[in-house]
């Protein structure tokens, strides 16, 4: 599958098995992982390989995509719908770029609004949720200006560089996607 975005420099693609490297390589790097409430702990390559062959063999409940530079074909991060619920017509997304010099070019936004465009249009979905650290700014100005909403907040629910941090849940629905 490929995905073309607004942003022509990057593209929506089908993970590869090559892309193991790549998909372990920001769990370990600390500018990125500390945002990531549910991948704390270092992650090992063969927990890496062993994701990927999963969503290889076929998973009708989650949908994983690299972020692929089309002039280098360089792996810039993975945007994902995960736990798709086919009775209630909702799912969780994600996304990640894998470096910090990734970050700032456009690629999130474009990123997350095609998968997003996608979970509505094709996979006819009626609602995307997401939770995100109260502390990742970046991530909650995107998703603010692509529509999601805050619809709640779980108080100091991760202790993460010192100190306790609310995790804050967002909420979008089809009619509310900003392009």
């Amino acid at each position: 599958m490929r995905l073309p975005t607004s942003n022509e420099n990057i593209v929506l693609r089908s993970l590869k098995t090559e892309d193991a490297l790549s998909l372990h390589s920001w769990t370990d790097n600390p500018e990125i992982a500390r945002f990531f409430v549910f991948t704390r702990v270092p992650s090992s390559l063969e927990r890496s390989r062993r994701f990927l062959e999963s969503q290889l063999n076929g998973d009708p409940n989650n949908v994983h995509l690299a972020i692929e530079e089309t002039e280098t074909g360089d792996f810039v991060g993975l945007a994902s719908l995960k736990n798709i619920s086919w009775i209630d017509r909702n799912a969780e997304f994600a996304i990640v770029l894998v470096s910090e010099d990734k970050t700032g070019k456009g690629y999130g936004r474009a990123a997350t609004i095609a998968i997003i465009d996608y979970a509505f249009t094709t996979l006819n979905l009626h609602r995307i949720y997401l939770s995100v650290l109260s502390s990742n700014n970046r991530a909650k100005t995107l998703y603010e200006k692509v529509g999601f909403k805050q619809e709640g907040v779980w108080r100091e629910h991760a202790y993460m560089m010192g100190e306790y941090q609310d995790l804050l849940w967002y909420g979008l629905m089809r009619e509310e996607l900003k392009t």
